[in-house]
C-alpha cells in the first residue's frame, strides 16, 4: 500500500467515523425537542430549554448530512477496492 492509497483509507475512516457522530448527535437534539415533532407537556425537559427547537432544527439538518458522509465513504471505499 502506498501513501496515495493510505491516505484514501484514512479519508474513508473519517468520514464514516464522523457521519456517525454527526448522527448520534443530531438524533440526541432531535429528542430533546419540544413540540417540533410529536406534542409534548409545557413541563417536559425539552420545553425547558429555551433553545430547544433551534437544537432540534440544526438535529434535523445534522442527520441526513451524518448519513451522506457514511453512504459517500462506503462508495469511495467499494470504488477503490473494485480499482
Amino acid at each position: 500500500m502506498n501513501a496515495k492509497e493510505s491516505k484514501s483509507y484514512v479519508e474513508v475512516i473519517l468520514g464514516f467515523g464522523l457521519g456517525i457522530i454527526a448522527i448520534v448527535f443530531g438524533s440526541g437534539f432531535i429528542a430533546r425537542t419540544c413540540n417540533l415533532v410529536f406534542p409534548t407537556s409545557p413541563n417536559s425537559p425539552g420545553c425547558q430549554d429555551s433553545a430547544s427547537n433551534l437544537n432540534g432544527l440544526a438535529g434535523l439538518v445534522l442527520v441526513p448530512l451524518g448519513a451522506l458522509a457514511v453512504v459517500a465513504s462506503m462508495v469511495v471505499l467499494i470504488g477503490r477496492k473494485q480499482v
